[in-house]
Order: structure tokens, then sequence, then C-alpha cells
């Protein structure tokens, strides 16, 4: 195992994570999903005494989102063991009386909003239409749902609820980049941007009357906008556009007539405040470069969660004079800020000339040990952003460099950008990474002969394709939960990620030769150095299913593999033991290839 006579993996490790959050009504508390004691559970803050803390469940289980009702009882997601069958389950604020508001076990919740007195609440489920999708209401106090819109054409998610509570926002998504949005209002589905005329995505939206409709959509540009949408006239037009900056987030101040934008650009998160009245707009200066999540509360107090490289992440408070507060301590316990290291953003060309940006992390001077981890993210339609990593920051202290690229297909580079991707995961991606450690190496920042492969998801697959691809680069290889053959990936993948499957990755029938040119298991015969699986046995997006082939075909070839399983894991970790134990993994397999 990797050690440092002075500080530990537990130590970088020791920082906890935050999921979720929600504020109470009268802001007198915060409630926020974390692992402090190893694994996910609610807990509560008060936000006049924030030493005041109390831990109000025990379920160990992961939390995907959280609210805070009207009601004061308190409404979160949560699976079993990473199987992603999120269920919405209620609580009071002293951890009693917990419910499961879902009958259905084996469907997957989306949590979606209240109405407006809170009577209600509305979400997405895959109940009686797991491709699809469908959007319910239940009334918390009658203990009734009611089926509002079947999902048709594509998954379909709720995004909105009117504030008289009888019409509903939704878009349907047919992959990353093409979506619709639509309201529904009585029997009638409009769509919010008429007679559109090429593929649009869009992330968040609000009602500011029953008739007017804000909402985020890159329709025509190459970035996220504010737009809005009149139902009496129905004109639809742009209200706010940030030079090079996707607004992803967007959420209404009544009182003051103000919009909370976040927007990224890059790697970087910002948030902002517009105003409807005099158009004017500011910089919030958000305290990290991660926003995972805010929240404004009915006092004008903006809630958030976040990161930077350096800070783990941790809850602050914006006060109404626009000072930022810091509401819980989170750090590495006995190590300097100063000494954890922030990544240099690196612009460089891909070989077919498209400008790449990618993260490189540097160890400390005189520490570096020649080799470099190449990190692909995964996703694919992902950001590798600049926020904590515990991980990534203790293989830097012990001599290790890391390369994150933004190869294309990564969003916040603009539209174009985004969907060079699509139909295309192991050709353009792969030369993006291949192209950023040529100029790394030019600028003389690398050893191009000791270069290690460690990826996850998305990132898996790539780094397999690579390993497979140009066995000559590389020393080792890591894949966490990667798909290993696009065919039985397409097969196996959630049902409702299924009629995205052709425009995103390809058809089996009419693209059959890509996907074997693309697929990193028709490449096992090259792959004869040392690698590292690690896979988690509940995972409902890339199966265990493959893993165990590439594994099976290594074996048989007479490679060096080491196969970790999970079995109470999913796609990633939920509990800090298990995270842990494949980390410490991941280092003894690099002191071998280090000492090789």
């Amino acid at each position: 195992m990797i050690t440092s006579k002075r500080v530990s993996l537990e130590q970088f490790m020791k920082p906890f994570s935050i999921s979720a959050f929600s504020v109470s009504q009268d802001e007198s508390y915060i409630v926020y999903g974390t692992n402090t004691t190893g694994s996910f559970n609610l807990w509560k803050m008060d936000l006049k005494n924030t030493e005041i803390k109390q831990q109000l469940s025990s379920h160990n289980q992961f939390i995907e989102s959280i609210a805070v009702g009207n009601d004061s009882n308190i409404y979160f997601t949560s699976d079993k063991d990473g199987n992603e069958n999120m269920h919405i389950y209620s609580i009071d604020d002293n951890g009693e009386n917990w419910k499961d508001i879902c009958v259905e076990q084996d469907c997957r919740y989306f949590f979606g909003a209240f109405s407006e007195d809170g009577s209600k609440l509305y979400y997405t489920s895959t109940k009686d239409n797991p491709i699809h999708l469908s959007i319910f209401s239940y009334d918390l106090h009658a203990n009734k749902e009611e089926l509002l819109h079947i999902g048709y054409g594509a998954e379909t998610h709720l995004m909105g609820v009117s504030p008289n509570g009888k019409d509903i926002a939704y878009f349907i998504r047919y992959n990353h980049s093409n979506m619709k949005i639509c309201l529904k209002k009585a029997d009638q589905e409009i769509e919010l941007i008429p007679n559109a005329e090429q593929t649009y995505r869009v992330s968040d939206l609000c009602f500011l009357t029953e008739d007017r409709i804000l909402f985020t959509t890159n329709y025509n540009e190459e970035f996220n906008y504010l737009a809005s949408y009149d139902v009496s006239t129905g004109l639809f037009e742009k209200v706010l556009y940030i030079d090079k900056q996707d607004i992803e987030k967007i959420q209404y101040f009544t009182s003051e007539n103000q919009i909370y934008l976040q927007s990224r650009s890059g790697p970087i998160d910002r948030l902002y405040v517009y105003n409807m009245d005099d158009k004017s707009l500011v910089d919030l200066k958000a305290p990290m470069d991660t926003i995972q999540q805010f929240a404004i509360g009915g006092s004008g107090k903006v809630y958030t969660a976040g990161s930077s490289s350096t800070k783990p992440i941790t809850l602050y408070r914006m006060n109404t004079d626009r000072d930022w507060e810091e509401l819980i301590k989170n750090q590495v316990p006995f190590v300097p800020e100063d000494d954890l290291v922030k990544p240099e953003r690196i612009q460089y060309k891909s070989f077919d000339g498209l400008e790449i940006e990618g993260m490189f992390y540097q160890a400390k001077q005189g520490k570096w040990n020649g080799h470099t981890i190449i990190y692909p993210h995964g996703g694919p339609q992902y950001n590798e952003q600049i926020y904590y990593d515990g991980f990534f920051q203790f293989l830097i202290y012990n001599g290790f460099h890391i390369f994150a690229p933004n190869f294309r297909g990564t969003p916040n580079y603009g539209t174009s950008f985004l969907k060079m991707i699509e139909g295309d995961w192991g050709g353009g991606p792969r030369l993006d990474v291949l192209s950023g450690i040529e100029a790394l190496a030019q600028l003389g920042k690398i050893d191009s002969e000791k270069l290690i492969l460690f990826g996850a998801s998305y990132g898996g697959f790539l780094s397999l394709l690579l390993f497979g691809r140009h066995q000559d680069k590389f020393k080792a290889c890591i894949d966490m939960c990667g798909p290993v053959n696009l065919f039985t990936f397409i097969k196996c993948c959630p049902e409702h990620w299924k009629e995205r499957m052709d425009s995103w990755i390809g058809n089996p029938v009419e693209n059959r030769e890509r996907l074997i040119e693309q697929s990193p298991i028709t490449y096992v015969e090259n792959m004869l150095k040392p690698m590292l699986i690690i896979q988690g046995a509940n995972d409902p997006r890339v199966k265990k299913s493959e893993s165990d082939q590439m594994v099976e075909a290594l074996k048989k070839n007479g490679v060096f593999v080491k196969y970790v399983v999970f079995d109470d894991e999913g796609h990633g970790f939920s509990k800090k033991e298990n995270e842990m134990l494949a980390y410490n993994c991941i280092c003894d397999f690099l002191m071998r290839i280090i000492v090789e």
C-alpha cells in the first residue's frame, strides 16, 4: 500500500460528503444527507446555533434529494445498496414516524415538487411505464396517488407545477442534446418552444404565474440561456444570455421579483441574481468552484453546498448583506489547505484541430515519482469539474501527476462540442485523450513512458479502450464499473435509457461494425499488462456482467487481473468502508506498478 510518513489515505478521505439539503420554511433548521458516520443518513442542523446537530435517520443508504414540507415533515429519496430504485420517504423533524410513500417496491421514483399549499407531492416514476415513465401526484392528507400524465416517445420527467396545482411542465429526453419541453394544461399538451426547427436541451424551469414560465434552454444557441413562455399568448422569447456560460439551474424569489441563476462554464460554476424589473445581473461570488445545490430561503438568504479542489464540500449561507458564511467545518485533518493541489487548466489542440481543455494536477516540487495517471471522466456527457477529491489529493501528495481531460462530448463547452460524442463513444474522445498526452509530453510536464489509466463508468470504458488499442503507451489500467461490450451494454441498460441508445451510442444492427470497433472487449488480446477491475454487484447502469466478461476473457488469456466486487454497492460507492477498501486496493496495485 502507498503510505506517507505524515499523512494517511484515511486523513484525505476523512472529509464527509453532502448529497442533498433542504431548509425549513421558517429557516430555523437545515436538513442534509451526509456520510459523516461512514454511511449516508439524514442530519438536522439548527441555523441559529450551528453547533447543534441531530441525526434523524439510521437507514445507512444514499440520499438523492430532500425537501422539508409545509407540515414540517421531511421528504427524501433513498435506495437500497446502490440499486437506484429510489423511493420517497417521509419522516418528522425529530426523526420519527418513518413512512415509505411508494408502494411499488421495484420501481424508481424521482422527487419533483409540492403544491403551493403543501398538501400534494408531485413526482415522476417508472411505475407501469418503465421505458417512458409517468407523472403522478400524491395527496399527503388522503394518502392517495393520482396519475397525471403517461410518458410517451422517450423518458419523461416532471419539471414544475403551476401555482394552482392544475398544470404540469415536463421534458421528454430523446438523448442528452435532444429534448422537448411541454406544458400539460387540462388535456392539452403545449410545446414551450413552438415549431422548433432544431434539437435543443433544457435543464430547469419555474412558474412565475399561472401564465408565465421561465426555463433554461440552448435552442438556436451554443449555450443555455434563460427563456420565457407566455401561456396566454404562446410567445416564446429569450430573457437572458450570459456569454459562454450555460445557465443550468434557476430559482424565483417572489418578493423581490428576482431570479437566482447557477451557471457553468467549463469546470467552473457561478451564482448570479437577476432582477426582473431593472434587468441587472449580479455575480454573488460564491465561495466554491463547484456548486452542487443552492436554495433561497423566504428571508432572501441563499444556501449552497459546494466545494473546490482544495476545500471539501460544505454548506454555506449568504446573508442579506451578501456576505458568505460557512455553516459546517469540513477539512482534511492536520493537512493545511496550502498542501493540497489546485489543477492547472490546460488548453491544447486535438488531432483535428479542436481545442480541448484538461485539468492537470501536478505533484509538489520534489515529490513527483515520474508517473502520471490519465483519468477520463464518466458520463460521458459529464464534466470534470474543479472539486475536492480526497483520493486525487492523496495520490498527488504521494507523487503522482493526474491528467483529467474534458474531451469532446463534455457539456458546458458549447452545444456543438456536446454533440460530438453521440454515435462516437470510442473515436474522437479517445483521440482527444491521446492528443492531450502528447501535448503534455511536448511541454515537458509528463514522462510518456510512465502512464497509468484510471477511470470509472464511461471513464472506465475509455480507459479499457485506450489500454486495448494503444497498449504500448500505458503501464497499467484501473477500471471501475466501465462498459466493455457496447452490444451487451445497450441490451442490459436501464429501461428508461433504451430510447436514447441508437442516437447516443449506435444501433446494434445498423452500426454493427462501429460498435465492434469501439468495444474494449474487441481488443482483449492486446491487454497484456496489469489490470485492476472494480465493480458494484447491484449496479443498474453498467451491469456486473460487463466486468465479468472482461475478467473471464483476460484470465483465459493468462493475464494478471485483480477483480474486486462489492456486494452492497451499485454504480459507485455509498459506504465509506467500501470506498476505503477499493482505494486501498488501488494503492496496492499502483505500488506494484511503480516498483516494477
